[in-house]
């Protein structure tokens, strides 16, 4: 067996990775430090799965709506902020209710604003006490932390928990986590919103300059055209050390990751991953 400082022999098989979303390549960036062969199948004709601009008439259009969240802990890690050239969204929300817009911005990060949001006609006086008593609770506790804390649905713990309004859960907090878990009921988990809002407090919603595609782009920068196949669909699997094209190309390799969503896990695997129930939405342009 290798020592973890050698490099394998340069006929040791590839280890394949099927997807070249930010998955996939995030772990063929791993595979490289650790001195593997590594080949990357892609069906599409570029790398980003979801994550892809399209340039249209002078336009940078994203596939569907999305920004990169700068304090998410593994972005922080794989990614070089500098180079994407972020620009920022101002932090808070602009909300329209009773046909007219009102801001909700970020007291702390926006002081200026603190009287302009404290009476826009959202939720109560009270309300923006727990809000604040929210916002250093989630701050102040490790991500870790937040994850072992009790679980109920976030509707339960905006209204039950943290005691807010309806108001000020149904004008405010429904209208913007609807669009981040794709659910209008906030029957999501409670620790996946912890975690969120986290997220939202600590960073800023960012986009590069040349769109989200640039994201994909800086992960695949270290993948030789020999690594990195386009327009490969796979058509299955061997027992572990065979990936079919649907080319029919045959390749041979020491292990298989794959790095696909769940319909297309759950077809290479025979049903062994179950697929999860999906929810999609639409961006108009």
């Amino acid at each position: 067996m290798l020592a973890s400082t050698e490099r394998p022999s340069m006929k040791a098989k590839p280890v394949v990775v099927i997807g070249a979303g930010l998955s996939g390549l995030c772990c063929a960036r791993e595979l490289l430090k650790q001195h593997r062969d590594v080949i990357v199948l892609e069906a599409q004709d570029d790398i980003g799965g979801r994550v892809r601009t399209d340039h249209v008439d002078g336009f940078l259009l994203d596939r569907g709506f999305q920004v990169l969240q700068t304090a998410y802990p593994e972005a922080a890690v794989q990614l070089d902020y500098h180079g994407l050239c972020l620009h920022n969204f101002e932090p808070g929300a602009l909300i329209r209710t009773q046909g007219r817009m009102v801001e909700m911005s970020d007291p702390w990060r926006r002081p200026t604003k603190l009287w302009s949001t404290a009476c826009n006609g959202i939720g109560t006086f009270s309300d923006r006490l727990k809000l604040a008593k929210l916002r250093w609770h989630v701050t102040h506790t490790s991500p870790e932390e937040l994850w072992e804390e009790p679980e109920s649905t976030t509707y339960d713990y905006l209204r039950t928990t943290c005691g807010l309004s309806s108001d000020m859960v149904d004008r405010f907090f429904r209208p913007w986590f609807s669009g981040v878990f794709l659910e209008s009921d906030l029957a999501t988990s409670s620790r996946f919103f912890r975690f969120l809002f986290r997220i939202f407090a600590i960073g800023d919603a960012s986009l590069p300059q040349q769109g989200m595609g640039a994201i994909p782009k800086q992960l695949g920068a270290e993948l030789s055209q020999s690594m990195l196949r386009l327009s490969a669909p796979v058509d299955s699997l061997g027992d572990g050390d065979r990936v079919r094209l649907k080319s029919g190309e045959l390749i041979d390799c020491c292990a298989i990751v794959l790095a696909v969503e769940g319909p297309e896990a759950s077809r290479l695997t025979g049903g062994l991953v179950r697929c999860p129930e999906a929810r999609s939405t639409t961006c108009i342009y």
